[in-house]
């Protein structure tokens, strides 16, 4: 960085000091030269390295945690969905066992269910 700036590397460990500084601040105290978004550094880098063609490789935006619950759900219900098809009358028995797994403390279960329809 020092070399980039023509400072010292006293001069930027003076300015940096670990911290994190505005866009404004970095501008004015001479830590950067312009501000702007992506496509402007994608812009200078490209103008800088004297480029004529060049070929921008976007990865995948990464999905939001409710997407990722949405996609998660949507393959339960799916696969519950399947599951009660192959198993017919006896997917209440897996359901039971399935409920009974989940729940941690000590149980005490009667020898017979009841189902209110």
């Amino acid at each position: 960085m020092a070399e980039g700036r023509q400072l010292k590397e006293e001069q930027v460990m003076e300015i940096a000091q670990g911290r994190v500084w505005s866009g404004q601040d970095a501008i004015e105290i001479g830590l950067v030269d312009e501000l702007g978004a992506l496509d402007d550094a994608i812009a200078y880098a490209v103008n800088k390295a004297d480029v004529e063609e060049y070929k921008l490789v976007a990865y995948p935006k990464p999905k939001n945690k409710f997407d990722e619950l949405r996609e998660i759900f949507d393959i339960s219900a799916r696969a519950e969905r399947t599951l009660k098809k192959e198993l017919g009358t006896e997917y209440q028995y897996y359901r039971l066992l399935k409920d009974i797994k989940a729940l941690q403390e000590p149980q005490m279960r009667m020898p017979y269910s009841i189902e209110i329809e």
